[in-house]
């Protein structure tokens, strides 16, 4: 049975109108979007420029964790703090250490790509910690369970900036333990940027070799 070629006509143009107005709430979302994530990086650069003049800070502890578990928040806070002079950022979240290590172990309850995420936000702003102990470190080593290669190239990228070189050493033996295979020329990059003692760090990698598989 042949459809009538008005009918055909008629559909081709209903399918040609629902398309139009798809993409229209589509853009118009994404306008909405975008300037609502703006709008949240303007606070937040209000809330830093607060911060750098001294003055007390505008919103609680309690105030912050809420607002920075939310993954939408964090990105805005990220570029907020993007361009702006590292020590000054890094002296944010020093006077913060409690609240972040917090946020961690709630970001640590989140799917790979949120905590990816985070420990990317903590590779570009935490400042390091050298060999001294830190529940930080602990809880992304944990971010390795259950994760996708991007979230385990950030985790290490965290690991790497923070300088800890037991926790390096730690996360490429559990790497290595479950024979997840890495990039190369990805680990070589990361560890050009270790902010620690670089010679100790091969030192200890070398001699726990045996344990590490070949990437």
């Amino acid at each position: 049975m042949q459809l009538p070629v008005k009918g055909v006509i008629y559909f081709y143009m209903f399918i040609c109108v629902a398309l139009l107005v798809f993409n229209l709430l589509y853009i118009c979302r994404a306008d909405h979007v975008k300037r609502r994530q703006q709008r949240k990086s303007q606070r937040w650069e209000a809330y830093l420029d607060g911060v750098k003049k001294g003055g007390k800070p505008a919103w609680s502890r309690r105030k912050l964790f809420r607002m920075l578990r939310n993954s939408q928040e964090l990105m805005a806070l990220y570029a907020a703090a993007e361009g702006r002079d590292q020590a000054e950022i890094e002296a944010v979240f020093r006077q913060n250490r409690s609240l972040f290590v917090e946020l961690a172990q709630d970001y640590g309850k989140k799917a790979p790509m949120e905590r990816a995420f985070f420990a990317y936000v903590i590779a570009a702003f935490y400042p390091a910690v050298g060999d001294k102990q830190d529940p930080l470190l602990e809880i992304l080593l944990r971010y390795l369970d259950d994760s996708t290669v991007y979230c385990r190239e950030n985790v290490l990228h965290a690991l790497y900036t923070l300088g800890n070189m037991q926790a390096v050493e730690h996360a490429f033996v559990l790497m290595s333990q479950r024979e997840w295979y890495h990039d190369p020329r990805l680990l070589a990059d990361g560890l050009n940027r270790f902010q620690g003692e670089r010679e100790k760090l091969a030192g200890r990698l070398w001699s726990r070799r045996r344990d590490l598989i070949e990437c």
